[in-house]
């Protein structure tokens, strides 16, 4: 129950997130990204997929699940 309360979660993060992008954008300073909008698409196509968002859930997983070394 837990984890299925973690996942939902993070999704809602996530989609919240994406919902506020633009806004979040706007506090990366100009000199720290030359081309934000080139970095922006790169982000909205690869994190905000439900396969990256898959991927990083069952990585979390499988690192609460090992043993920390």
């Amino acid at each position: 129950m837990f984890i299925s309360e973690l996942k939902d979660n993070f999704y809602l993060c996530t989609l919240k997130c994406q919902q506020n992008f633009d806004e979040i954008l706007n506090y990366i300073p100009p000199d720290w990204v030359p081309d934000l909008k080139k970095v922006a698409d790169k982000i909205k196509n690869q994190v905000f997929s439900k396969k990256w968002e898959d991927e990083v859930f069952d990585t979390f997983l499988d690192y609460i699940n090992s043993p920390f070394k």
